[in-house]
């Protein structure tokens, strides 16, 4: 073979090669374009509520306006303590008053129950900005995600695994906590799982749970927390349920001063403010 026909043959294979690699390059690159599109899309299409109360009307939040703007809502505990109002950092936001000497739902804040399709993972975040000079007390709830909408709660417990609760509490000197009710919970009331984050008045906080059922008969669901997108609690290997049941079908919008007795009180009306729910 001469010289000149091995050069060819080279630069042809040269040719072949380069072409190759173009197509290699174009088509792995559509591929990842698709995979990041289809990734965007399930995450859109998983969104399964959002709430900025930007299309409620100011002033006080009644039943009706609720329903309207909610309309999946079970059941709602407002007692007018509820209101609509403008924020500067975030806009229309909800605002709860806990009046003085006021504890449990009926005397402090309010509640709402949302039912959302049975799952066995779901995400929750939302934000809450507590009004300068809120009284933190010996504690108080906040919203979470629950299996049996308000079921176990209030002392109430899930004995044969058959639901659960995961709200939020702020406690004394507003320290951070998941109030758990869960099968294994073995005390009076709700468990603490402590998120070591101190709430302060005048400043707004995103707050972020994500729960995994463990397997009907097995100790694998996962508790996980984000505050202001940093994580502060992935608590693994425990139970949540006991066979096929107690799957997340609740976002429980429930805030309120208590406990049940009169210490946990504010001294004067103390205001919290709520915006940006969404469950995914």
């Amino acid at each position: 073979m001469n010289a000149s026909f091995r050069f060819s043959l080279i630069s042809l294979a040269c040719v072949i090669f380069a072409v190759a690699c173009t197509n290699q390059t174009s088509q792995t690159a559509t591929t990842e374009s698709k995979s990041a599109s289809s990734s965007a899309q399930s995450r859109s299409t998983s969104l399964v509520y959002e709430q900025n109360f930007e299309q409620a009307s100011l002033g006080l939040f009644k039943d009706a306006q609720a329903r309207a703007l909610i309309p999946n809502l079970k059941w709602t505990q407002f007692y007018e303590r509820f209101s609509i109002v403008d924020d500067p950092q975030q806009g229309q936001v909800l605002q709860t008053v806990y009046p003085a000497k006021g504890v449990g739902p009926s005397q402090s804040g309010g509640q709402f129950n949302l039912p959302i399709a049975p799952a066995q993972e779901y995400t929750l975040s939302y934000k809450v900005f507590f009004e300068e000079g809120f009284e933190w007390v010996l504690g108080g709830k906040l919203p979470g995600l629950t299996s049996g909408g308000e079921t176990y709660t209030g002392g109430v417990h899930p004995t044969e695994g058959q639901g659960w609760s995961a709200r939020y509490m702020w406690r004394a000197d507003g320290d951070a906590v998941i109030y758990l009710y869960s099968v294994d919970n073995k005390k009076p009331w709700g468990e603490d799982i402590a998120l070591n984050v101190r709430f302060e008045a005048g400043k707004w906080y995103e707050l972020t749970q994500r729960i995994v059922l463990n397997d009907p008969y097995d100790n694998n669901a996962i508790l996980q927390v984000w505050v202001n997108g940093e994580q502060v609690l992935d608590k693994r290997d425990f139970r949540l349920r006991i066979g096929d049941q107690g799957y997340i079908d609740t976002l429980y919008f429930s805030t309120f001063h208590g406990g049940n007795k009169p210490n946990w009180a504010p001294t004067e009306d103390v205001y919290a403010r709520f915006d940006d729910f969404r469950v995914f």
